[in-house]
């Protein structure tokens, strides 16, 4: 019986499939494992968990893509830069991005219709 290489997992065609079921198990497992108030249900939190997961998603990619490959090369000071200014636009500006793309889809869940 052939033993199963899991380093095809991460080639260029399957890559894609395990990063794709790696954020859908993110996504289940925050529903089921962290704790949400009762009034949170639906709509309002599946935006929660979505927005948790950009959270989460960015800074992974924007790190493994943008700024690992200068360290790598051996661009220090370059990849020193690009991290700091990285962290500073996650601290001060990802919040507004996110908050703006929340106010584009209005809840009407528990509204009182006049």
């Amino acid at each position: 019986m052939k033993r199963f290489d899991w380093t095809q997992l991460f080639t260029k065609p399957y890559k894609i499939y395990t990063q794709l079921v790696f954020w859908v198990i993110v996504f289940f497992l925050y529903i089921f494992l962290k704790e949400y108030p009762n009034r949170m249900t639906g709509a309002t939190l599946i935006c929660l968990v979505l927005q948790e997961m950009l959270e989460l998603a960015i800074p992974v990619y924007s790190q493994n893509l943008l700024v690992l490959p200068f360290f790598k090369k051996g661009k220090w000071i370059y990849g020193a830069g690009l991290y700091v200014l990285q962290v500073a636009l996650l601290i001060f500006i990802l919040p507004y991005i996110l908050n703006g793309i929340g106010l584009l889809f209005p809840i009407t869940e528990g509204r009182l219709e006049k």
